[in-house]
């Protein structure tokens, strides 16, 4: 939520204000961006679910190394 205040204050006239103007293009960007800012928190949960399970194999792997 912070990331769409920040790029509307921003980015979009006028501009360091909240409100949305300027055409039907920015209306449009705002949608985008959050889908964008969706899709990207899904694949930086999904690269942190693969770190902690290679992390779980590694340990797995060591252990099993220290029996033989």
């Amino acid at each position: 939520m912070a990331g769409f205040f920040v790029y509307d204050f921003v980015f979009v006239p006028p501009y360091y204000t909240i409100a949305v103007g300027g055409g039907p293009q920015n209306w449009a960007a705002l949608p985008v961006f959050v889908v964008v800012t969706v899709v990207v928190a899904h694949v930086v949960a999904r690269l942190k679910v693969a770190h902690d399970e290679e992390r779980l194999r590694a340990a797995e792997v060591r252990r099993l190394f220290d029996i033989f």
